[in-house]
This record gives C-alpha cells, sequence and structure tokens, in this order.
C-alpha cells in the first residue's frame, strides 16, 4: 500500500511539472532578430528586425493575431572606383510591415517546440539620406528606395512558458520580402536614364523574444 501511494506521489508530481495552468485568451508577444539578407549574389545587407504581435490562444497550442514592426536593411559597401580607389559607402533601408500571424506549439508544456508564420504587406519609409551609390547604382535621395510589397516570415524553435502567458521563444527564422526600387543610372555625359526593378529579398537568421 505505501508503494502504492509512492508511485502515485511520483506520478502526480510529475504531472504537475508538466503543466502549464494556460487559460486561453489575449497575449502579447515582442521579438528581436537579426540576419542576413540576399538578393542573387548582387545585394548583400544586415538585417535588423523587431515584431510586436497581438494574438488570441484558441488553446494551448494555436494562437491567432496580427503584428507589425519594423525591419531595417544595412549595408557598408566598400566599392572601387573606376580611379582606383576605395570608397566607403553606407546604405540603408526601412520597412515597416503589418501581417497575420499563426503560432502553433507542439505540446502543452512548459518548454515545447513551435512553428509560426506571418503573412502581409511592407510599407517601405523614406529616409531621407543622402546616399546615392549602393553598388554603383545612383538612387534620387528624395525617393522611398525600397517600395512597399508583400512579406512572409516562418521561424521555429522552443518556446518556454513559466506563467500562464509570460515565456520566452527563440530560434531560427526565414523571410521573404517583395519590393522594387527607383533605379537611376548614368549614361554618357550628364544624363540619366530611369527605370523601376523589381526585387525578391531572402533574410535568415535568429530571434529572440518575450510573451506576456
Amino acid at each position: 500500500m505505501k508503494k502504492l501511494f509512492l508511485l502515485l506521489l511520483i506520478f502526480s508530481s510529475f504531472t504537475t511539472f508538466g503543466q502549464t495552468g494556460f487559460i486561453p485568451g489575449f497575449q502579447s508577444k515582442v521579438t528581436f532578430g537579426s540576419g542576413f539578407t540576399v538578393l542573387d549574389e548582387e545585394i548583400e545587407m544586415m538585417q535588423l528586425k523587431f515584431d510586436y504581435i497581438g494574438q488570441f490562444a484558441l488553446n494551448p497550442y494555436i494562437s491567432l493575431g496580427a503584428g507589425t514592426g519594423v525591419r531595417h536593411y544595412l549595408d557598408f559597401d566598400y566599392s572601387a572606383s573606376g580611379n582606383d580607389w576605395f570608397d566607403f559607402d553606407f546604405n540603408q533601408e526601412l520597412m515597416i510591415p503589418l501581417y497575420g500571424h499563426l503560432q502553433v506549439r507542439f505540446l502543452d508544456k512548459k518548454a515545447s517546440p513551435f512553428i509560426n508564420t506571418s503573412l502581409g504587406y511592407a510599407f517601405g519609409v523614406n529616409l531621407d539620406s543622402d546616399v546615392k551609390d549602393f553598388y554603383r547604382v545612383n538612387f534620387d535621395s528624395n525617393d522611398a528606395r525600397f517600395k512597399s510589397g508583400f512579406i512572409a516570415d516562418m521561424s521555429t524553435g522552443v518556446s518556454i512558458r513559466f506563467r500562464n502567458r509570460l515565456g520566452i521563444v527563440a530560434g531560427p527564422y526565414f523571410e521573404y520580402q517583395q519590393t522594387e526600387r527607383q533605379v537611376f543610372e548614368r549614361t554618357d555625359g550628364d544624363a540619366v536614364a530611369q527605370r523601376k526593378e523589381e526585387l525578391n529579398l531572402f533574410s535568415w537568421g535568429l530571434k529572440v523574444g518575450l510573451t506576456f
């Protein structure tokens, strides 16, 4: 009888440890990330990203919501001029996304693998930068160089709940950004040829976040 009681006590302890005390409801999530962005072999940039997501947990596994944030693309380019000297260029692009968000946790435990996906639209912001040389392509400094376009994100990793809504998330992400830029190319003399160029940006990196 004592052995049976001891086994029941141990089982109860493990069950209590595994439970999250989860209650469906609204939850906020803030994440920060850093990654690498590439377009073919032509554009290589560092991406800094911030997201705020408001989501409603339908059950311990599935949450639906919407979010916004910042996508900051940075490029430090040392490019050679025609005179064989090196000139340092700092280039940056800023996007503000709005998107729908789906989160799936695979276990109703304190620690669980998860997968997130987001679909939406990112708006280009004019930084009014004096930088005009971007891989030897000249841009109008008064024109938002990266235009608004479709954005999609997928991430995975580990989600740890400390209490019902308080927790942390961490893991790799992959993001696709569809955009275009206005290109001004110098031809003979002072003539300038203007055209639009469609871009498909692919970013991947790591992000961490807090849920509350």
